[in-house]
């Protein structure tokens, strides 16, 4: 079998095929095939010239669509430099198919485009295609939860009846013991007030990458992104909060609930955050249990964060967020060390789900 990588020209007839190329290989996701989410991930990003997109797709010697990769623009800053990031998202392959070499042919189209190619979450199969190539993987990053209700959790899992029923007791208690532990975060904070915002302002965009200065590699923080990403969308809904202390801005947090309605389950994660750290670990645990209170008052069944930092996952294990798993991420490095960065700066990658943030996080 020859295959072939071409990029995805929008027509009618085009798209009909790439949303039923979703629908098989994404099934259970299907806020991933909800047309006007994905016109919004497509054409959206301001970052995008307008009318174009960065999607690529592999067809075989019949034509037919057997793999698919998007390539998400981000402004990056590494090592206080600014960068145009292309984040791989979405990489898949038919069924069936997988082992061939396929994906590396989009790995390797990611690094051709020029820019700094980055990955969040990869999976096994991904995570040793884009090692041989050469990439920089980082395993320090933490996707962390807390189980609310732990029947649509179970479901979630697919286990069978009887395993479900066995666990539930282990999950109820858990989820009991981590409640009472977050209980005891203190509900206010020195000085701290709080409001809701509907878009962000672009005079605040210095403060956030101020804010973040002592992280080697972060995704630039600026108006025209967050509201992008936060404030444009439709399917699913966000929170956006603003903090002050004695009417200084001190920084901002992020809110999403959606619900996959295939699995039966409602989510709350906790998206982007970013906090003076001039403020300490406390302010984190405090910021960390204000959005967790904003998004049980919701009534979800879970709830989700990813944190890169020591201080922020002490901020999310605080609240009782006790499950957690690595998520692996890499870089191919350009005109920088990662290794070199790590020994400049005192963290070395500044990470929130906001930084693929396209609802695969369950």
């Amino acid at each position: 079998m020859t295959a072939v990588l071409t990029p995805y020209t929008d027509t009618p007839e085009n798209r009909t095929r790439l949303l039923e190329f979703y629908r098989l290989v994404y099934s259970t996701a299907p806020w991933i095939w909800e047309e006007k989410r994905w016109e919004w991930q497509t054409f959206g990003n301001p970052r995008v010239t307008k009318g174009s997109n960065d999607i690529w797709i592999l067809t075989d010697d019949n034509g037919e669509l057997i793999g698919h990769n998007v390539f998400l623009h981000y402004p990056l800053r590494i090592g206080g430099k600014q960068y145009d990031g292309l984040c791989s998202a979405n990489l898949v392959v038919k069924p069936g198919i997988t082992g061939r070499g396929l994906g590396r042919m989009m790995i390797q189209k990611n690094e051709e485009l020029g820019g700094v190619p980055f990955a969040i979450g990869m999976t096994d199969n991904s995570y040793s295609a884009f090692g041989k190539q050469g990439w920089y993987i980082v395993h320090h990053i933490r996707l962390y939860s807390q189980i609310v209700h732990p029947w649509p959790n179970l479901l979630y899992l697919k286990l069978s009846l009887w395993k479900a029923v066995l666990a539930w007791p282990f999950l109820f208690l858990g989820k009991t013991l981590s409640s009472f532990y977050a209980a005891t975060v203190p509900k206010s904070f020195a000085g701290i007030t709080t409001r809701e915002i509907e878009s962000f302002d672009p005079a605040l965009d210095p403060l956030w990458n101020f804010f973040l200065g002592g992280y080697a590699f972060y995704f630039e923080r600026t108006a025209e992104m967050l509201n992008y990403k936060f404030a444009t969308r439709t399917d699913v809904r966000h929170s956006r909060m603003l903090f002050e202390k004695n009417g200084k801005v001190v920084g901002y947090g992020v809110c999403r609930i959606s619900k996959n309605p295939v699995r039966k389950i409602s989510m709350g994660r906790i998206v982007d955050m970013v906090l003076d750290p001039s403020l300490g670990d406390s302010f984190a645990v405090w910021v960390v249990g204000y959005m967790r209170r904003h998004l049980l008052a919701e009534g979800v069944d879970g709830l989700a964060g990813i944190a890169s930092s020591d201080s922020m996952k002490r901020a999310y294990r605080r609240n009782g967020f006790w499950f957690s798993r690595v998520e692996r991420s890499g870089i191919k490095e350009t005109d920088f060390s990662m290794e070199e960065l790590a020994r400049q700066y005192a963290d070395q990658w500044y990470m929130t789900l906001a930084d693929a943030d396209l609802d695969d996080y369950w």
